[in-house]
């Protein structure tokens, strides 16, 4: 594999949609996670190829300004995933979610760069992050298994973190920020959410989670757990 972390801290308004651009256009053998802070834009990913091919893939990011941290690396496949791991330490966060089914224009773009430039900020971090999807993802039908979020384009989320050190006014005013970043946002996405990113704040979960798999999945719950003996907040019900 060939694994790779980019960093940018100048350019990002030509960077960010030149990015969401592109990306969706390569090919299925890359695999990447785009980040957004208030002042870094970074790239994460694996290709099944060689760093020439990255590169010449890259290239019209490159254009726009060469990256402030540049990491490639060729490994095997196990030895790159635990470069691309995440370390979750985080006591205090929450993340929003919204899946894309087409391509972010540049307006989305202008609104997330805009959201991170007025966080209100923590002891922590906000983050706004694109993983590309697609792929082997989008080759399996909708309705085949309890994941039916197959032909999304891409996953996008906010992840706010905090500390023990914010007080209760402080998360409030990061808290209302990510709400109005998750409304601002759905122009541009859908209201399809990840349901490995549990949202407390998601009023119509169940939707947002599963869509049109909802009914058939209650239609199990109810077959093999009718008295719901595993649950938790924002669990499959055995009946609507």
């Amino acid at each position: 594999m060939t694994v790779f972390k980019l960093g940018w801290t100048d350019h990002l308004d030509e960077l960010l949609p030149a990015a969401l651009d592109l990306l969706p256009t390569t090919p299925d053998r890359l695999g990447c996670k785009l980040s957004g802070t208030p002042l870094e834009l970074e790239l994460l990913g694996q290709l099944v190829g060689t760093e020439a091919e990255l590169r010449a893939l890259l290239a019209p990011l490159y254009r726009i300004g060469a990256p402030g941290e540049e990491i490639i690396s060729t490994l095997s496949y196990w030895d790159a995933q635990g470069i691309l791991a995440e370390d979750e330490n985080d006591q205090f966060t929450h993340e929003r979610s919204r899946y894309a089914f087409k391509s972010i224009p540049a307006e989305g773009s202008r609104t997330v760069l805009d959201f991170l430039r007025k966080w209100p900020g923590t002891h922590d971090s906000a983050v706004w992050k694109m993983f590309l999807a697609g792929g082997a993802v989008a080759s399996v039908a909708p309705a085949a298994t309890a994941f039916v979020h197959r032909k999304a384009l891409m996953l996008t989320a906010v992840d706010l973190d905090w500390t023990a050190e914010d007080d209760e006014a402080t998360v409030a005013r990061n808290e209302a920020w990510l709400g109005e970043f998750h409304v601002a946002m759905q122009p541009f996405t859908s209201d399809q959410s990840y349901q490995n990113f549990i949202d407390g704040a998601e009023t119509n979960y169940l939707r947002a989670y599963y869509g049109t798999n909802l009914e058939r999945l209650v239609e199990i719950k109810r077959k093999y757990d009718p008295n719901n003996l595993f649950r938790f907040p924002q669990s499959i019900p055995p009946s609507l």
